[in-house]
C-alpha cells in the first residue's frame, strides 16, 4: 500500500529547491510557467509509489520531477532517467544539459543518453520497473508512438504502472488559434529551423486511450488536466508581467475559466495505464 503522503506544500517546498539548484532562467521556466505541471505530475507518481520501487523517466530532460521526488521521500528508491539531452545547450533555458546531469548524479539517479525514437530498444532487462513516466514527449516524434509504448511494456513489471501525459490536441486555445486561421502548434519559423523540437502530432483523449491500449495496457485512466492555463493564469500576474485587469491577465484568467467549465477542451491529458 502507498504509504508516501505528501501535500502540495511539501511538494512545492521542494520545487523550489531545485528550481534554486538550477538557477535562472531556469528558475523561472520551472516556477511561472511549468509549476502547477510539475506539482500534478509529481503527485501523480507519488501515489504509485512504494518502498524499493524502480522509476523509469522516458524523455525526462533535466530530471525535474525526479530531483523533486529523490529530496521528498529520500528512501529506498531506484529512480532511472533516459533522454538525448540534444537541444539543453546554453540557449535553452533550462541550460545546458551539464548542469541537469550534475544534479542528478549528486541524487544518485542513474541517467542514461539515448535517442529512444532512432533506438527504441531501451537498455534494461524485461520486468524490471514499477512505474514508467513519460511526459511532453511522444508529440515530438515524428512518427506513432506504439513501438516506444510496447517497449515500455516490455521494461514495466506484471501490474507496472504507465503514466503518460501530453497536450490535448483539441484544447479551446488551438480551436481558436485555428479560427484565427494560425497553424494550432507549429510555428513556421521553428518548422523550418535547422533544428526543430516542437510537435509534430498532438492527441485527444480518445486517441491516448487507443495508443495505450494498442500497446497492451489495461484498466486505463485519463485525467483531463487544467495545466498549463492555471498557471499561467496565476502566475502571469504575481511575477508583475502584467497588471491583474489588464487584457492579457484578464484573457488568460478568461481561458482558464473555460477550461474549469469545459474539460474536454483543457490543454493536458494524463493516462495511466497498467501492464497485466
Amino acid at each position: 500500500m502507498n504509504k508516501f503522503k505528501f501535500t502540495a506544500n511539501n511538494i512545492a517546498a521542494r520545487l523550489l529547491e531545485v528550481a534554486e539548484a538550477f538557477g535562472l532562467p531556469a528558475k523561472n521556466k520551472i516556477l511561472f510557467e511549468n509549476y502547477g505541471k510539475y506539482l500534478f505530475e509529481i503527485q501523480l507518481i507519488l501515489k504509485n509509489l512504494e518502498d524499493g520501487t524502480r522509476i523509469l523517466d522516458v524523455g525526462g530532460g533535466m530530471g525535474v520531477n525526479l530531483l523533486c521526488i529523490q529530496r521528498l521521500v529520500n528512501q529506498d528508491l531506484k529512480l532511472h532517467l533516459v533522454d538525448r539531452f540534444e537541444e539543453y545547450t546554453e540557449e535553452n533555458r533550462m541550460g545546458p544539459s551539464d548542469r541537469g546531469l550534475k544534479l542528478m548524479g549528486e541524487a544518485k539517479i542513474s541517467v542514461i543518453t539515448q535517442d529512444f525514437w532512432l533506438n527504441a530498444k531501451l537498455p534494461f532487462k524485461s520486468d524490471f520497473f514499477d512505474v514508467v513516466t513519460i511526459f511532453a514527449v511522444i508529440e515530438h516524434l515524428p512518427g506513432h508512438p506504439l513501438r516506444l509504448l510496447r517497449e515500455i511494456g516490455r521494461v514495466l513489471k506484471h501490474n507496472g504502472k504507465l503514466i503518460l501525459g501530453g497536450p490535448n490536441s483539441v484544447s479551446l486555445v488551438k480551436k481558436v488559434k485555428l479560427f484565427f486561421g494560425k497553424h494550432p502548434y507549429i510555428p513556421f519559423d521553428l518548422w523550418i529551423a535547422d533544428k526543430y523540437y516542437s510537435h509534430y502530432r498532438e492527441y485527444n483523449r480518445k486517441e491516448y486511450r487507443r495508443l495505450l491500449e494498442l500497446s497492451g495496457f489495461k484498466h486505463i485512466q485519463t485525467i483531463m488536466s487544467l495545466e498549463h492555463s492555471k498557471t499561467r493564469a496565476l502566475n502571469r500576474y504575481r511575477n508583475c508581467k502584467h497588471g491583474l485587469f489588464t487584457p492579457i491577465t484578464m484573457g488568460l484568467y478568461g481561458i482558464y475559466i473555460s477550461h474549469i467549465l469545459l474539460p474536454s477542451l483543457r490543454p493536458s491529458i494524463y493516462c495511466i495505464g497498467e501492464k497485466i
